[in-house]
């Protein structure tokens, strides 16, 4: 896999392949304006994505790899395209190429500060609903806020069978939430928002 990634880096510039995925996906182009335009809209792009990963997994499977999922995902649905219009589709039929082209992509986000920031921001929309249920403050990191939610979900399982069962579908989505948190931010940023985050671009659906 080392030279496939060695090859996969001399012959896809990530940064072209985020450009061409930016390029296809205006609906998030054009929340986005100003410096850095296409990496911040990659990451948009990239939450979207882990979102889908993450909806994907069973309840009870964690976190780990879910960055590299969500890697995946792009790669097979874009990077065909992208190769094809730079004439080097022939490295997309070897066979550990686009693994290694995801983990180019999964390098190329996974330092972002963009990315942290955005998945907050995504966390906390999901969050709302439940920080009104428990009148968390509102500057309560959202993590905190579904940690809460799971952990009254666990009681009422206990208490209240038919509850529990009602509940299923948004414990489901809590934990496929928690779980994009804990494959981004480390426990250690979970401190109290000190500052609003509504000027960041909200995420929009992935297509």
């Amino acid at each position: 896999m080392a030279r496939e990634y060695d090859e996969a880096n001399r012959n896809c510039d990530p940064r072209q392949l985020v450009e061409y995925i930016v390029a296809q996906n205006p609906v998030f182009s054009d929340v986005l304006a100003g410096a850095q335009k296409a990496h911040r809209t990659f990451c948009l792009i990239y939450v979207a994505y882990l979102s889908m990963a993450s909806e994907n997994r069973r309840s009870r499977e964690g976190h780990a790899g879910l960055i590299e999922d969500a890697a995946r995902m792009l790669v097979a649905k874009y990077l065909y395209g992208f190769m094809s219009s730079n004439g080097t589709a022939g490295y997309y039929r070897t066979k550990d190429y686009p693994e290694a082209v995801a983990r180019l992509l999964a390098d190329e986000v996974s330092s972002s500060g963009y990315l942290s920031l955005y998945v907050t921001d995504f966390l906390r929309e999901g969050a709302l609903s439940l920080a009104e249920q428990f009148k968390s403050p509102p500057e309560e990191h959202p993590m905190r806020t579904l940690r809460t939610y799971l952990d009254f979900v666990e009681h009422i399982k206990e208490v209240d069978v038919d509850a529990y069962k009602r509940s299923y579908p948004a414990l489901r989505h809590a934990v496929a939430l928690h779980r994009v948190g804990m494959a981004v931010l480390p426990p250690a940023t979970w401190q109290h928002l000190n500052t609003p985050l509504g000027d960041l671009a909200p995420v929009p659906a992935a297509p």
